[in-house]
């Protein structure tokens, strides 16, 4: 769940991971946004060097705890820090696939696809963001 997010993601540090996977979980929005922003503030410590795949899928990351515009704020963050990531090829040079596949679009329907799908345009970045 979100709260455990943090501290996973954290273990970067230790493992300079190639692949990161979220898989079925409840971390929805919020949860997304803290795993976003953690890699984030801490690209330049060099966990990253090696990542080139990160998927989070089956949380519901469509869905939020909050009001609309909570969701729109953690909504527009997620999207600036996705460009962050795709544009930063010092800090994530062999990152070219962002998995937010199968995330309840289809329930909450508020467009949030749309926008990860957004983030990072593949032409100018290499990188794949697949949100359907």
């Amino acid at each position: 769940n979100a709260s455990m997010v943090v501290p996973l993601i954290a273990l970067a540090e230790f493992t300079r991971p190639s692949r990161i996977v979220f898989g079925d979980g409840t971390m929805k929005r919020e949860g997304m946004a803290a795993v976003i922003r953690w890699m984030v503030e801490n690209r330049a410590k060099g966990y990253f060097m090696d990542l080139e795949y990160l998927q989070i899928s089956g949380h519901k990351v469509a869905a939020y705890n909050g009001t609309e515009e909570e969701a729109a704020t953690l909504q527009n963050q997620i999207v600036a820090n996705l460009h962050t990531m795709c544009t930063d090829k010092v800090n994530f040079p062999k990152l070219n696939t962002l998995n937010f596949n199968s995330n309840a679009y289809n329930e909450f329907n508020n467009g949030f696809d749309a926008a990860l799908r957004s983030a990072c345009n593949r032409t100018e970045t290499g990188v794949s963001t697949r949100a359907m």
